[in-house]
């Protein structure tokens, strides 16, 4: 499997800051990570029944998560790739919507 840093850098750059120093990118990168994270856990819960969540909650390795979940026909990488996606996707919109608002309040600012 790839690096999923990897996978960010453009999102970085198209962000406007792919430039910025690697402790930040690290920083960044990893906040990114807990909120596609808490996504697929959000999206696997509403997959499995109560039973079943309480199962899959006191696995304790990876490995064991990944072969319940791969038994019940969820595919975690599937998972994990749409919730990545869909978080690019917004933080992305959310982007270009400000530098709409503020290329715009430049304008009326300026009296054009």
């Amino acid at each position: 499997m790839s690096d999923p840093k990897y996978k960010f850098k453009n999102i970085f750059d198209d962000l406007g800051i792919g430039n910025l120093p690697a402790e930040e990118q690290e920083k960044f990168f990893a906040e990114m990570q807990e909120v596609v994270g808490m996504g697929v856990i959000a999206k696997i819960s509403k997959m499995l029944s109560e039973e079943e969540k309480k199962k899959f909650e006191a696995m304790t390795s990876d490995e064991e998560k990944e072969k319940f979940l791969s038994e019940k026909g969820i595919n975690l990488n599937a998972i994990a790739l749409e919730e990545a996606t869909s978080f690019r996707e917004r933080l992305l919109a959310d982007v270009n919507y400000i530098a709409g608002r503020v290329e715009q309040k430049k304008k009326d600012q300026s009296g054009n």
